[in-house]
Parts: structure tokens; C-alpha cells; sequence
């Protein structure tokens, strides 16, 4: 988790709140990101950016689209969702 939560730990001041709070935040969006309905995923995406005006839903669009393309890349075996691709890929 911490590998993968890395860019929002870094971009902490070091305290250990700070800290949770972005392996916290991290965390949502793991979850967020292995979730198999492309829909739900995105209706809940949609709810959390509306939770936030101005530069700040900036922010948190371009995290979230981080977050979620971090974890596509590092665990891309994590996104097939059909068996058979899955086999293909270790064959």
C-alpha cells in the first residue's frame, strides 16, 4: 500500500497525520480502483468530486485520475476481469 500511496505520502509535510491521511485517502482509491462495475466506480468518482467546488475539485479530479492509472499499471493483472484473458497473458 505504501508504494502505491507513495505520491500522496510524498507530497506530505511528514507528520504522521499527514501521513495517515494519505495512506487513507490512498486506500479509497485502491478500493475505488478494484472495483469490477466500470459504473459503480464512476458513479462514485462522480459523488466525491461533487463534494468539492473551485481549484479544489481540480485537485481532486487529477488525484483521483492518478491514483486510478497508478494502480492500472502497477497491478494490471488486478483488471482483467475475463479468465480466459487472464490465462492468455501467462501463456
Amino acid at each position: 500500500m505504501a508504494d502505491y500511496a507513495k505520491p500522496l505520502i510524498d507530497a506530505t509535510d511528514g507528520s504522521f497525520e499527514a501521513m495517515q491521511k494519505a495512506l487513507n485517502i490512498g486506500m479509497i482509491f485502491w478500493n475505488l480502483a478494484v472495483l469490477k462495475d466500470d459504473a459503480k466506480r464512476k458513479e462514485a468518482l462522480a459523488e466525491m468530486a461533487a463534494s468539492f467546488e473551485g481549484d479544489t475539485r481540480v485537485e481532486f479530479e487529477e488525484i483521483a485520475r492518478t491514483m486510478m492509472e497508478r494502480h492500472r499499471e502497477m497491478f494490471p493483472d488486478m483488471h482483467v476481469h475475463d479468465s480466459r484473458s487472464v490465462i492468455a497473458r501467462v501463456s
